[in-house]
């Protein structure tokens, strides 16, 4: 995959291995089966990329962000026998923040990398999972009920072992209220993410890659969920449905100028200075 990305969130989109199987709602129109189709490939199927792709963050000398398997799930089963490589690339370049997002945070934890540690010289070594520091940990859910259930499993890890949590409500396709599955901050500590990420659907008219609507309300309200509880947005696009409706240049509502200015707002967590 390409070194550099359209996405504006991240810097460098990396795909240790591509293909994936679909799970949730947000998965109908996946633009990498799409993709993978109009090229004749079956995107069902999990490969391993070949070796410079691969080990392409090795190349990467400058500090950046980026989005781990952007055409695939880091936490697939297929990927079961790659991983470890591909988490020995991450721990051998801590000046990269890599931003994994899955829809499978049930099983973070068993393929997580392990360290040893000693808890006392009469015992033996202990096996621990751990999050490197240089890696942010994200759910996708574009309604309610997935939001709710993908927070509430990645909560659980949060609590575990610590580290950066967040949540891409993109493609946002119901509105979501978060007090459903987070607790502020003055509560509890650390129960809330800590960055949310949000955006309407892009996709074409007609054929078997479509859009779904999304309501300038939605995001408005999400965004101003975030301000309240303190926790950084990020504005992705509006989609294709609100470009039209408002007549965007951008067909892709991802132009933060035409948007209305309440919701022009792009942040990032607290652990990177932008």
């Amino acid at each position: 995959m390409a070194e550099n990305t359209k996405i504006q969130w991240t810097d460098h989109t990396w795909n240790p291995w591509t293909g994936c199987k679909k799970v949730s709602s947000g998965c109908k129109f996946c633009y990498m089966y799409r993709d993978k189709e109009r090229y004749g490939l079956d995107p069902t199927t999990v490969i391993r990329s070949k070796p410079p792709t691969f080990n392409k963050p090795l190349n990467w000398k400058e500090p950046a962000k980026v989005f781990t398997c952007s055409w695939s799930d880091f936490f697939i089963e297929e990927a079961d026998l790659c991983r470890d490589d591909a988490w020995q690339i991450i721990k051998d370049t801590p000046h990269l923040t890599y931003q994994i997002l899955t829809k499978r945070p049930e099983r973070i934890i068993k393929n997580l990398p392990y360290q040893i540690i000693k808890t006392h010289i009469s015992e033996p070594n202990t096996k621990l999972p751990y999050i490197p520091s240089n890696v942010w940990l994200g759910v996708s859910a574009g309604n309610q009920e997935d939001y709710e259930k993908m927070w509430l499993t990645l909560k659980t890890v949060k609590l575990t072992l610590g580290g950066v949590f967040f949540l891409s409500l993109e493609p946002l396709t119901d509105p979501i209220d978060l007090s459903r599955a987070i607790t502020t901050i003055d509560e509890t500590e650390g129960i809330q993410p800590n960055w949310v990420i949000v955006g309407g659907e892009s996709g074409n008219e007609k054929g078997k890659y479509r859009y779904r609507k999304c309501e300038l309300d939605w995001i408005t309200s999400i965004v101003d969920q975030c301000l309240m509880r303190k926790i950084p947005v990020f504005v992705k696009q509006l989609g294709t449905h609100l470009s039209k409706e408002l007549g965007l240049k951008d067909r892709h509502g991802g132009d933060w100028n035409e948007w209305p200015g309440e919701i022009q707002i792009r942040q990032f967590p607290k652990t990177i200075y932008q």
